[in-house]
Protein backbone atom coordinates (compact mmCIF):
# COMPACT_ATOMS: atom_id res chain seq x y z
CA UNK A 1 0.00 0.00 0.00
CA UNK A 2 1.48 3.41 -0.91
CA UNK A 3 1.62 6.24 1.60
CA UNK A 4 -1.59 8.30 1.56
CA UNK A 5 -3.11 10.94 3.87
CA UNK A 6 -6.02 8.53 4.44
CA UNK A 7 -3.56 5.94 5.71
CA UNK A 8 -1.85 8.48 7.93
CA UNK A 9 -5.16 9.50 9.51
CA UNK A 10 -5.18 6.15 11.33
CA UNK A 11 -1.84 6.67 13.04
CA UNK A 12 -2.96 7.36 16.60
CA UNK A 13 -0.63 4.82 18.19
CA UNK A 14 2.13 5.67 15.73
CA UNK A 15 2.26 9.21 17.09
CA UNK A 16 2.05 8.06 20.70
CA UNK A 17 4.43 5.09 20.67
CA UNK A 18 6.60 5.06 17.54
CA UNK A 19 10.15 5.78 18.78
CA UNK A 20 11.28 7.78 15.77
CA UNK A 21 8.15 9.94 15.83
CA UNK A 22 8.47 10.54 19.58
CA UNK A 23 12.15 11.48 19.48
CA UNK A 24 11.71 13.65 16.40
CA UNK A 25 8.94 15.76 17.93
CA UNK A 26 10.85 16.12 21.21
CA UNK A 27 13.96 17.29 19.37
CA UNK A 28 11.82 19.62 17.28
CA UNK A 29 10.16 21.09 20.38
CA UNK A 30 13.57 21.62 21.95
CA UNK A 31 14.82 23.31 18.79
CA UNK A 32 12.08 25.97 18.85
CA UNK A 33 11.64 26.34 22.62
CA UNK A 34 12.27 29.89 23.79
CA UNK A 35 11.80 31.50 20.39
CA UNK A 36 9.58 34.56 20.14
CA UNK A 37 6.69 33.40 17.97
CA UNK A 38 3.00 34.14 18.40
CA UNK A 39 1.47 31.62 16.00
CA UNK A 40 2.35 28.27 14.41
CA UNK A 41 1.65 26.74 11.00
CA UNK A 42 2.27 23.00 10.64
CA UNK A 43 2.74 22.36 6.92
CA UNK A 44 1.89 18.83 5.85
CA UNK A 45 0.06 18.33 9.13
CA UNK A 46 -1.37 14.89 8.29
CA UNK A 47 -4.05 14.04 10.82
CA UNK A 48 -3.13 17.08 12.94
CA UNK A 49 -1.38 15.20 15.75
CA UNK A 50 1.87 17.18 15.65
CA UNK A 51 0.01 20.49 15.33
CA UNK A 52 -2.08 19.68 18.41
CA UNK A 53 1.10 18.65 20.26
CA UNK A 54 2.73 21.99 19.39
CA UNK A 55 -0.37 23.93 20.42
CA UNK A 56 -0.50 22.18 23.79
CA UNK A 57 3.27 22.52 24.32
CA UNK A 58 3.59 26.23 23.49
CA UNK A 59 0.06 27.57 24.01
CA UNK A 60 0.03 29.56 20.78
CA UNK A 61 -2.63 29.74 18.05
CA UNK A 62 -1.79 26.81 15.79
CA UNK A 63 -2.88 26.08 12.24
CA UNK A 64 -2.55 23.07 9.97
CA UNK A 65 -1.97 22.81 6.23
CA UNK A 66 -2.42 19.58 4.28
CA UNK A 67 -2.80 18.93 0.56
CA UNK A 68 -5.52 16.34 1.09
CA UNK A 69 -8.98 17.79 0.43
CA UNK A 70 -10.47 16.29 3.60
CA UNK A 71 -10.09 17.97 6.97
CA UNK A 72 -7.64 16.18 9.23
CA UNK A 73 -9.21 14.18 12.03
CA UNK A 74 -7.92 16.64 14.64
CA UNK A 75 -8.58 19.85 12.69
CA UNK A 76 -11.32 20.80 15.16
CA UNK A 77 -8.70 21.15 17.89
CA UNK A 78 -6.69 23.65 15.83
CA UNK A 79 -7.24 27.35 15.25
CA UNK A 80 -7.52 26.94 11.50
CA UNK A 81 -6.86 24.57 8.62
CA UNK A 82 -5.77 25.10 5.00
CA UNK A 83 -6.48 22.42 2.37
CA UNK A 84 -3.76 23.06 -0.21
CA UNK A 85 -0.36 21.99 -1.46
CA UNK A 86 2.43 24.24 -0.24
CA UNK A 87 4.24 23.68 -3.56
CA UNK A 88 1.51 25.48 -5.49
CA UNK A 89 -0.46 27.59 -2.99
CA UNK A 90 -0.15 29.32 0.36
CA UNK A 91 -2.32 30.96 3.04
CA UNK A 92 -2.96 34.68 2.73
CA UNK A 93 -1.27 35.51 6.02
CA UNK A 94 1.98 34.91 7.86
CA UNK A 95 2.94 32.92 10.95
CA UNK A 96 5.66 33.41 13.56
CA UNK A 97 6.76 29.76 13.38
CA UNK A 98 6.35 27.56 10.31
CA UNK A 99 7.03 23.85 10.75
CA UNK A 100 7.64 21.40 7.91
CA UNK A 101 8.57 18.04 9.36
CA UNK A 102 9.05 15.06 7.02
CA UNK A 103 7.42 17.00 4.18
CA UNK A 104 9.97 18.32 1.67
CA UNK A 105 11.21 14.84 0.72
CA UNK A 106 7.74 14.10 -0.70
CA UNK A 107 7.49 17.22 -2.91
CA UNK A 108 8.92 17.07 -6.46
CA UNK A 109 9.40 20.86 -6.60
CA UNK A 110 10.79 21.47 -3.15
CA UNK A 111 12.20 24.86 -4.17
CA UNK A 112 8.69 26.12 -4.97
CA UNK A 113 7.54 24.79 -1.60
CA UNK A 114 10.37 26.60 0.18
CA UNK A 115 9.51 29.86 -1.56
CA UNK A 116 5.94 29.55 -0.33
CA UNK A 117 7.17 28.67 3.16
CA UNK A 118 9.19 31.87 3.10
CA UNK A 119 6.17 33.88 1.98
CA UNK A 120 4.07 32.72 4.94
CA UNK A 121 6.85 32.91 7.53
CA UNK A 122 7.44 36.11 9.50
CA UNK A 123 9.76 34.61 12.08
CA UNK A 124 11.17 31.09 12.16
CA UNK A 125 11.15 27.98 10.01
CA UNK A 126 11.76 24.51 11.51
CA UNK A 127 12.39 21.63 9.11
CA UNK A 128 13.09 17.93 9.49
CA UNK A 129 13.98 15.72 6.53
CA UNK A 130 15.69 12.36 6.02
CA UNK A 131 19.29 11.98 4.90
CA UNK A 132 21.20 9.05 3.48
CA UNK A 133 20.13 6.63 0.76
CA UNK A 134 16.53 6.34 -0.39
CA UNK A 135 15.63 2.83 0.71
CA UNK A 136 12.75 0.61 -0.36
CA UNK A 137 10.76 1.68 2.70
CA UNK A 138 11.33 5.34 1.80
CA UNK A 139 10.06 4.79 -1.74
CA UNK A 140 7.08 2.97 -0.25
CA UNK A 141 6.42 6.12 1.79
CA UNK A 142 6.62 8.37 -1.28
CA UNK A 143 10.07 9.92 -0.83
CA UNK A 144 11.43 11.51 -4.01
CA UNK A 145 14.72 12.73 -2.53
CA UNK A 146 16.85 12.78 0.61
CA UNK A 147 19.10 15.62 1.74
CA UNK A 148 22.51 16.50 3.08
CA UNK A 149 22.95 19.20 5.71
CA UNK A 150 24.86 21.39 3.26
CA UNK A 151 22.31 20.89 0.49
CA UNK A 152 19.31 21.54 2.73
CA UNK A 153 20.91 24.65 4.22
CA UNK A 154 21.71 25.99 0.76
CA UNK A 155 18.13 25.48 -0.46
CA UNK A 156 16.65 27.11 2.63
CA UNK A 157 18.95 30.11 2.32
CA UNK A 158 18.21 30.41 -1.41
CA UNK A 159 14.53 30.76 -0.47
CA UNK A 160 15.36 33.83 1.66
CA UNK A 161 15.99 32.41 5.13
CA UNK A 162 19.02 32.62 7.39
CA UNK A 163 19.98 29.26 8.90
CA UNK A 164 20.33 29.44 12.68
CA UNK A 165 21.13 25.81 13.44
CA UNK A 166 21.32 22.57 11.48
CA UNK A 167 22.34 19.14 12.68
CA UNK A 168 22.13 15.44 11.89
CA UNK A 169 20.80 12.98 14.43
CA UNK A 170 20.37 9.24 14.86
CA UNK A 171 23.66 7.35 14.81
CA UNK A 172 23.85 4.49 15.59
CA UNK A 173 20.45 3.21 16.76
CA UNK A 174 18.07 5.19 14.58
CA UNK A 175 20.31 4.53 11.58
CA UNK A 176 20.19 0.79 12.28
CA UNK A 177 16.43 0.99 12.73
CA UNK A 178 16.07 2.63 9.31
CA UNK A 179 18.22 -0.03 7.69
CA UNK A 180 16.24 -2.82 9.37
CA UNK A 181 12.98 -1.41 8.01
CA UNK A 182 14.18 -2.24 4.52
CA UNK A 183 14.04 -5.97 5.17
CA UNK A 184 10.23 -5.95 5.05
CA UNK A 185 9.06 -2.43 4.05
CA UNK A 186 5.41 -3.30 3.49
CA UNK A 187 5.16 -5.23 6.75
CA UNK A 188 6.82 -2.39 8.67
CA UNK A 189 4.30 0.13 7.37
CA UNK A 190 1.33 -2.11 8.08
CA UNK A 191 2.62 -3.32 11.45
CA UNK A 192 3.80 -0.02 12.89
CA UNK A 193 2.30 2.64 10.63
CA UNK A 194 -1.42 2.20 11.17
CA UNK A 195 -4.04 0.99 13.59
CA UNK A 196 -3.60 0.07 17.22
CA UNK A 197 -0.34 -1.22 18.68
CA UNK A 198 -0.47 -4.46 20.65
CA UNK A 199 1.61 -5.17 23.79
CA UNK A 200 4.52 -6.61 21.80
CA UNK A 201 4.69 -3.62 19.45
CA UNK A 202 4.54 -1.20 22.39
CA UNK A 203 7.36 -3.07 24.15
CA UNK A 204 9.55 -2.92 21.04
CA UNK A 205 8.82 0.78 20.67
CA UNK A 206 9.67 1.47 24.32
CA UNK A 207 13.03 -0.29 23.96
CA UNK A 208 13.90 1.55 20.76
CA UNK A 209 12.80 4.86 22.26
CA UNK A 210 15.25 4.33 25.13
CA UNK A 211 18.05 3.43 22.72
CA UNK A 212 17.29 6.46 20.56
CA UNK A 213 18.02 8.64 23.57
CA UNK A 214 21.66 7.56 23.20
CA UNK A 215 21.93 8.64 19.57
CA UNK A 216 24.44 11.19 18.34
CA UNK A 217 23.35 14.74 17.50
CA UNK A 218 26.17 15.12 14.99
CA UNK A 219 25.68 12.02 12.82
CA UNK A 220 22.71 10.12 11.48
CA UNK A 221 20.05 9.93 8.79
CA UNK A 222 17.63 12.46 10.34
CA UNK A 223 18.26 16.16 9.71
CA UNK A 224 16.97 19.10 11.74
CA UNK A 225 17.18 22.72 10.66
CA UNK A 226 16.09 25.99 12.24
CA UNK A 227 16.09 29.16 10.14
CA UNK A 228 14.77 32.67 10.55
CA UNK A 229 13.61 35.52 8.39
CA UNK A 230 16.42 38.09 8.32
CA UNK A 231 15.34 41.15 10.25
CA UNK A 232 11.92 39.75 11.04
CA UNK A 233 12.35 36.85 13.48
CA UNK A 234 9.78 36.87 16.20
CA UNK A 235 7.39 39.20 14.37
CA UNK A 236 3.99 38.26 12.98
CA UNK A 237 1.54 39.87 10.61
CA UNK A 238 -2.02 39.08 9.61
Amino acid sequence: MPYTPEHMSQWDDFFIHNPASRRRRELLAGLVAGLGFESVLDVGCGDGSLAVFLKERFGKPTFGLEHDSDRPRLAGRLDGFYAMSIASARPERTFGLVVATEVLEHIPDDQAALRNLRAVCSGYLAVTVPAGPIRRTDRHMGHVRHYTLAGLSAEVEAAGFEVVRAFAWGFPFHSLYKAAQDWVPGAMIEGFGSGRYGPAAKAVCALLYALFGLNSESRGCQLFLLARVPGGAGQQSH
